[in-house]
Order: C-alpha cells, then structure tokens, then sequence
C-alpha cells in the first residue's frame, strides 16, 4: 500500500510538472507569437495566429485536469507530451532550433499542426 502512495504521488508531481511547463510554454508562446506579429500590422491576423499557436496548449492543460481518473499509462503519455511539446515549441518559437529558410510565420503555422498530429497519434494510440 505505501509503494502505491508513493507511486501516486510521484504521478502527481509529474502532473503539476506538466501543468507548470504547459503554462510556461502557453505564455512563451503567446509572448513570442505576438513579438513575432507586431510589425504585421493586422490585428485580425496576429489573433488567428494566437489561438493556432495557443490551441494545443488549452486542449493538452485541459485534457490534464480531466485525466486525474485515467489509466496510468494514459496520464504518463499525456505528462510526457505536455512537457516535450512545451519545450519544443519554445525552442523553434525561439528560434534555438530552426528550419533553415524558413519565414517566422511558416514556424507558428506548422508547430502546432506537428502538435496536433502528436496528440491525435497518442491518442489513438492510447484508445487501443
């Protein structure tokens, strides 16, 4: 009974890891998203370009606060993408990690399309 404490706590911990660096990466992003917009001059486009850019963030944050009820196996998949994507995406928003030739624009249209296509993965292959 104590391993098993342990282990959900341990769980736990990972859980508010994940949902620390999923904010931080929210908030990197929403940061670094605007900067990256400021000279473009549309409003209505730096906004689209904000809920693309903060969509997988909102769905994987919520997705964690409903998970409290799932299979281990499903919330350590889904801690484990929280954190790689949060980090990832702050790296090539960054510009720490690049594609070489790219515009700024073409990395916040395809990073988070990656990210959703992750997320789909993951959880297809979870439902299995």
């Amino acid at each position: 009974m104590t391993e098993e404490l342990n282990y959900g706590n341990k769980l736990d911990l990972v859980r508010s890891l994940a949902l620390g660096i999923s904010t931080a990466g929210a908030l990197g992003s929403f940061a670094m998203t605007l900067q990256a917009g400021e000279h473009d001059g549309s409003v209505i486009l730096t906004l689209l370009f904000l809920v693309w850019v903060l969509s997988p963030f909102i769905v994987l944050i919520i997705s964690c606060v409903h998970s409290k009820r799932w299979p281990t196996r499903a919330r350590i998949s889904l801690y484990t993408l929280m954190i790689i994507t949060s980090l990832f995406t702050l790296l090539f928003y960054g510009r720490l990690l690049s594609f070489s030739g790219v515009r700024p624009a073409f990395v916040f249209l395809v990073i988070p399309f990656i990210t959703w296509i992750l997320m789909l993965i993951s959880h297809a292959f979870l439902r299995r």
